[in-house]
């Protein structure tokens, strides 16, 4: 409801006699306190219809520093996002990833950070019955797997760079790597290799 809307209602509600046929004229007192409380009920309306979108982290503005607190963020894995839909993708990423064990999960989560083609492999105890050429691994191997990943793309020097800045670099690795280590089975290592 609009502020017309509560001046209406306000006048509605005032009693009837002739004092407060009096007060009713535009150019009172009277009147522009019903105009200003009209105002501010209307204020007080439009924050609470707009406190249906600050329930919800895809479309929340106010409180987007509440939800990430109770998230966690900014955190070393999601990094700090520069953007509202960049803070509110990291956040929704949080609140709903449901983790998984499998290969896709992990490759998945490695797809998500941009690290497409990646793969991963396992590793199994040497037994008896392993041929020759079968690698030797320890009982403590059946708890390892590797996710290889391809090269993170190098971040070369440009007309926008600074004087201080290198002239190629890797772009770091961090997030996958904090990202697949908080997401992974606890008595598991991974291991990564970028090819």
């Amino acid at each position: 409801m609009g502020a017309s809307d509560y001046l209406n209602q306000l006048r509605a509600l005032l009693p009837r006699g002739v004092l407060w046929r009096g007060l009713r004229a535009p150019d009172t007192t009277f009147s522009a306190l019903l105009d200003a409380l009209a105002a501010e009920f209307a204020r007080v309306d439009a924050t609470a219809e707009a406190l249906i979108n600050e329930a919800d982290p895809r479309t929340t503005l106010q409180l987007l520093a509440e939800w990430e607190a109770f998230a966690g963020l900014p955190d070393t894995c999601s990094g700090l996002g520069t953007t509202i839909d960049e803070r509110r993708a990291a956040l929704v990423d949080i609140l709903t990833s449901v983790g998984g064990q499998s290969r896709n999960y992990f490759i998945g989560v490695a797809g998500s950070l941009g690290f497409d083609d990646s793969a991963i492999a396992e590793y199994d105890p040497h037994t008896v019955d392993e041929t020759v050429d079968a690698p030797i691994y320890g009982a403590d191997w059946q708890f390892a797997w590797k996710l290889t990943a391809p090269m993170p793309p190098v971040q070369q020097f440009n007309a926008d760079s600074t004087v201080d800045e290198s002239l190629g670099e890797v772009a770091p690795t961090t997030r996958l790597e904090c990202a697949v280590n908080r997401r992974k089975p606890a008595h598991t290592i991974a291991l990564f290799e970028y090819t």
